[in-house]
């Protein structure tokens, strides 16, 4: 078996210029608030100060209303908000725990009263929020519902079958043949924090299967985007699926888990029990932690208010084993002798001696009937041997075993550089190692044979994005993102893989060099 090597990677590159609205870099899960400041009587009113204040992290954005009383406050982060307005000769009005989705414009309506700055008036702003920016149908899933889901896996992309227009009803009932408003999985486009993640060689028959799988953990929240979407669209896909990772906040907190599951807790299968084979080998024991909070290096640097981590780090260990049934020769046939069926019954021939008859070779080749006897040698030591209506040939039932390794470190940074810069950035890294690839067929054909193949990959993403306000009516934002897959079919072959196929000439002369 040849080694191949397959590298995938993706760039892209996005700069928004923001003025009095406000159009995102393709797949950005970045959000805007705008929205109109009036008087009593119903009256415009320019000039007031609008602050909005991030409630997890205490970064505030400014921005004045307008002559026509609106104000725009692009590039945000999703998340909870206070809003407050003032202005002189009016009483300030308070806005609490305004939400806003990733990729999703909302505006809100202010009246402001006549009175003095002290005299202050909260409202609800979730009852003030309505969405007059785009037109674009969609709906968001935020991480605590993500973490009350019942979900059996790790994998974010699973959350997808929960979402409004998500049919699920293919043969296997997963979210790989799933299709979104009946549209064909190629107008489907997967972010991470703006880079897309879908594996680009597959991504027209099958839009689900992605590079990297968002962690739950990782992940602060997903919006899916069904119909008209906007500018930040473009190419990409009818069908927008945008994840967007978690980010720290000024308050250090994180948690742990670990789940477990033994094969000594669960039932054999039912063709086990009939074939009198033992439980398959199934030991699934998956582990991780998160971390998030304010940068701090005690007596150099205090990032309260101004810079932000989050780590993420999971790990899946998966011993297991598979039934595999395969054909061999009877014991008969092996040495040469064959039963045909006849008019009275079967009839037996020894084609050693039909060739001996013929002046022919009536001697086994070598290396055929040495692999034909380490074939039963090793099929006698496990699984189970059964007989076919076919005389000549039998199945042969095994449980073949492998190891999957999964390591998933991932996380991000945002930095306040100054008042009108803000730099993010987010990194995922997903390692696998399979070994032998059971899932993919390369393990051993019988028991002592060394035909089998080991599978690695080792998929990175990673985005970056500037926010600037370059005045009190424009912003811009430029956004770097990058996806990188390397996978190794066929890893670590090394020459015992020929060693019964009498290849060791071959190797010997150096016309092939196995990887070790």
């Amino acid at each position: 078996m040849l080694r191949s090597l397959c590298r995938r990677s993706f760039v892209t590159f996005a700069v928004v210029a923001c003025f009095a609205s406000i159009a995102f870099a393709q797949g950005s899960t970045k959000t805007t608030l705008s929205g109109i400041v009036v008087d009593a009587s119903g009256g415009v009113i320019p000039g007031a100060t609008v602050e909005v204040k991030n409630n997890r992290t205490g970064v505030t954005t400014t921005a004045l209303t307008n002559s026509t009383g609106a104000f725009d406050v692009p590039a945000l982060d999703p998340g909870l908000y206070g809003v407050s307005v003032t202005l002189s000769g009016f009483k300030s009005v308070v806005l609490k725990d305004v939400e806003l989705l990733s990729g999703t414009p909302r505006a809100v309506k202010v009246t402001l009263e006549v009175g003095t700055l002290e005299q202050s008036v909260e409202v609800v702003g979730g009852s003030q929020l309505v969405q007059t920016q785009a037109t674009a149908i969609g709906s968001t899933i935020r991480v605590d519902q993500i973490s009350t889901l019942p979900m059996i896996s790790r994998n974010g992309l699973n959350i997808a079958i929960f979402l409004p227009g998500v049919d699920t009803g293919g043969s296997n009932h997963s979210q790989r043949s799933s299709t979104i408003s009946g549209l064909p999985q190629s107008a489907i486009s997967i972010t991470v924090d703006g880079a897309n993640v879908q594996d680009k060689y597959t991504r027209s028959t099958d839009g689900f299967f992605v590079n990297i799988h968002p962690k739950l953990d990782l992940i602060e929240e997903v919006t899916l985007s069904t119909a008209t979407p906007g500018a930040d669209a473009s190419g990409q896909g009818a069908v927008q699926m945008k994840f967007a990772t978690r980010s720290g906040t000024n308050q250090f907190t994180g948690s742990a888990y670990e789940y477990h599951r033994d094969r000594g807790l669960n039932t054999n299968y039912y063709f086990n029990e009939v074939n009198g084979l033992d439980k398959n080998i199934l030991t699934l024991n998956q582990w991780g932690f998160r971390e998030g909070g304010p940068i701090v290096i005690p007596k150099m640097y205090d990032g309260r208010g101004k810079a932000f981590f989050f780590f993420n780090y999971e790990q899946l260990r998966f011993p297991l084993s598979n039934t595999r049934t395969r054909l061999m020769l009877s014991p008969s046939a092996q040495s040469g002798v064959f039963q045909y069926a006849s008019a009275g019954g079967f009839q037996s021939v020894n084609l050693y001696t039909v060739a001996a008859a013929a002046g022919q070779t009536s001697t086994p080749d070598q290396t055929i009937a040495a692999i034909l006897a380490k074939i039963r040698t090793g099929a006698q030591t496990t699984g189970k041997i059964n007989d076919r209506t076919d005389p000549n040939t039998q199945d042969y039932l095994w449980q073949p075993e492998s190891l999957r390794i999964d390591n998933s470190p991932g996380g991000r940074v945002d930095f306040n550089l100054s008042q009108k810069n803000r730099l993010s950035i987010s990194y995922n890294y997903q390692g696998q190692r399979l070994t032998p690839n059971l899932f993919g067929g390369d393990e051993p054909n019988f028991p002592g044979l060394a035909n089998q193949a080991h599978l690695y990959s080792a998929v990175s993403r990673g985005s970056a994005s500037l926010r600037s306000t370059l005045s009190k009516d424009l912003v811009n934002e430029v956004r770097v993102g990058i996806s990188y897959a390397p996978v190794w079919f066929a890893d670590l072959v090394s020459a015992d893989q020929f060693t019964d196929q009498a290849m060791k000439q071959v190797i010997d002369a150096g016309v092939w060099t196995p990887k070790h």
